[in-house]
């Protein structure tokens, strides 16, 4: 089994300033793959429709690597009756049998401004994800990139060109101090476009 990295996350919302993160159910041990992701376009357009929250958004990983939805998640079995649960789905992966609607996993608020729990599918056999694990998703001050870092230890995501799998992404121990890695860059809305979730100072 490779062990692999996949990413997951896109535009949410702060949370007060002590406030305790009210997520912590276990996610679907293994990916779903959701229909409604087979084309970006359509996927702004939904977007379009309703107002979003400062996570929720279209993002990239890199130059023409994977594209990645983050949105609120409306799965029964995930959703949260008091917290906002955001869905990582991939629309657009360079490995072909990564099917659009791939789920990478979920997010929510944490007790920090711009900072999200997360879950995320760390493994992958054929077209299948499994073992979710916990990171921290941090959302840039113009909400223009989402970087991702692993809770309880010192990982980087490295681009390789010699993995096979989604936006090709080793998952490296880390020796330095520096626990950053290099996340997601907002396609859609613009970063310049103002959310309807308010932030919290």
């Amino acid at each position: 089994m490779r062990r692999l990295t996949v990413i997951t996350m896109l535009v949410a919302a702060s949370s007060p300033i002590g406030a305790a993160p009210a997520w912590d159910d276990p996610v679907p041990a293994h990916s779903r793959v959701m229909p409604g992701y087979s084309c970006t376009d359509s996927v702004a357009c939904r977007m379009a429709s309703r107002p979003l929250h400062h996570i929720e958004g279209i993002w990239q990983l890199g130059t023409d690597q994977a594209i990645i939805a983050v949105e609120r998640c409306t799965d029964p079995s995930v959703a949260h009756p008091t917290t906002d649960i955001y869905q990582l789905t991939i629309i657009d992966a360079p490995r072909p049998s990564t099917k659009p609607g791939t789920v990478l996993g979920y997010a929510a608020p944490s007790g920090r401004p711009n900072t999200y729990d997360a879950r995320i599918y760390t493994t992958s056999i054929r077209s299948r994800l499994g073992r979710p694990e916990k990171f921290t998703l941090t959302l840039a001050a113009d909400d223009s990139h989402l970087s991702i870092s692993r809770v309880k230890k010192s990982w980087r995501l490295l681009l390789r060109q010699t993995f096979h799998f989604l936006m090709r992404i080793g998952l490296y121990a880390d020796p330095s101090a520096d626990r950053d890695i290099d996340g997601l860059t907002r396609l859609y809305p613009p970063s310049t476009v103002k959310p309807a979730q308010p932030v919290y100072l």
